[in-house]
């Protein structure tokens, strides 16, 4: 008599337990939904649930790489213009040259690229564009080749172009494997016929000496005519010079 009642206690006590393990699994799964958040109920034309999975991760990536650009933005500092007169005040191995001729337009030319395209320079009307006029036989011109190259690498080319003009008397057959073998990342000119004044390599050499430059703003402008290696901090702060 007690070892049945006992049996039967036993068998209520086990039936409510698995009544609790029930309830708690059903509450459990409630919770999973709930926390995965509200979805649609899934209809004969639903996506596949992976195809829904991956749409959203990609929706969470674009959003999160805008707002990463958006705070970017926010606190990328802009960086300030200085006043020409004090960068050619401040000016080190380099020179002012040319100045009759700031603040004149810049006399349009052509010349050939190493693939023999034609650009004038007033293709290049909307951009800064620095001129440098070289050559394969003068050492300061070769040693200013990579501060032009990080140059070409630092500054957008929708903004800048760089344009390095090497003479007639050289040609092609010089000029192109030079280039090719010091890796010139910017755009290299053959002159083709001479250059109208203040341009060209033996008029530049024969007056104010190789290597020179002409800073030539987006309205096409001369801003400032050079001589000597510009270092690569103030060739930018003449491009953004007012």
């Amino acid at each position: 008599m007690y070892i049945r009642k006992e049996y039967k206690m036993f068998s209520e006590n086990k039936h409510n337990m698995k009544t609790v393990i029930a309830l708690v699994s059903a509450v459990i799964l409630t919770v999973s939904f709930v926390s995965a958040g509200c979805k649609e109920k899934p209809s004969e034309t639903s996506k596949p649930v992976e195809t829904q999975i991956q749409e959203e991760q990609q929706q969470a990536a674009e959003v999160a790489q805008e707002a990463t650009k958006a705070a970017e933005q926010s606190v990328m500092p802009t960086e300030p213009k200085a006043n020409l007169d004090d960068i050619i005040a401040g000016a080190r191995g380099w020179g002012a040259v040319y100045k009759s001729w700031q603040g004149k337009a810049a006399p349009d030319f052509t010349a050939i690229d190493l693939d023999g395209k034609k650009h004038s320079l007033s293709d290049y009307k909307g951009k800064k564009v620095l001129l440098v006029f070289w050559a394969t036989w003068c050492p300061p011109c070769i040693v200013e080749i990579p501060d032009l190259k990080e140059l070409r690498t630092s500054l957008s080319e929708q903004e800048v172009a760089i344009l390095a003009i090497g003479g007639k008397d050289e040609g092609m057959e010089k000029i192109k494997p030079f280039a090719k073998s010091k890796e010139m990342n910017y755009t290299v000119l053959v002159e083709e016929d001479e250059l109208p004044a203040p341009f060209g390599v033996t008029r530049i050499y024969r007056t104010t000496g190789i290597p020179g430059a002409f800073f030539i703003d987006s309205e096409g402008i001369i801003k400032l005519g050079t001589v000597g290696i510009v270092p690569l901090k103030d060739s930018k702060a003449i491009l953004n010079a007012i």
